[in-house]
């Protein structure tokens, strides 16, 4: 197998077939060993699997310092999904101390990436005025994201 040869790629699919029970029987430490071999190679997507199974505890104990690690490494790689779990353990204070304004920028990285979840939750926050940093030249742009996640939104919630 090409997991065994130490292929990022194939470990980290490999490791989603186990952590979901597809193909094979589900087995979320056996998901865990292949995601952590896969982000050790810096592979994003494996390192933001890594830090949903420590925020989750499947696998592993739950260690929300870990989850946010590893969700900060795939998230710096410009991946929008990690950009919004670290934006949201950022703004709780979930395994990283708490700042608002490091939430903020990257839920706005996500957003500009058209990420829906992080456009309505950046707008959310702007609505409720929930110590969000915004200026007046942020505003608009944010609005916009906005608008446009909750249209995306809507599109697909119709075609279900």
């Amino acid at each position: 197998l090409a997991a065994d040869q130490g292929i990022a790629k194939a470990q980290a699919a490999l490791g989603q077939c186990y952590a979901l029970g597809q193909g094979l029987p589900q087995s979320h430490n056996e998901a865990v060993r292949l995601f952590r071999l896969a982000a050790d190679q810096g592979l994003a997507g494996a390192q933001n699997r890594l830090g949903l199974s420590y925020y989750l505890g499947q696998g592993l104990p739950q260690h929300l310092g870990e989850a946010a690690r590893y969700y900060r490494l795939a998230a710096d790689q410009g991946y929008a999904h990690p950009q919004c779990s670290y934006a949201m353990a950022c703004l709780h204070g979930e395994g990283v101390p708490q700042n608002h304004e490091e939430g903020a920028r990257y839920y706005r990285l996500a957003a500009d990436q058209g990420f829906v979840q992080s456009m309505l939750a950046l707008g959310a926050r702007l609505a409720d005025d929930q110590d969000v940093p915004v200026d007046e030249r942020s505003l608009e742009p944010a609005l916009t994201s906005v608008r446009t996640g909750a249209r995306l939104l809507a599109r697909a919630t119709q075609s279900e």
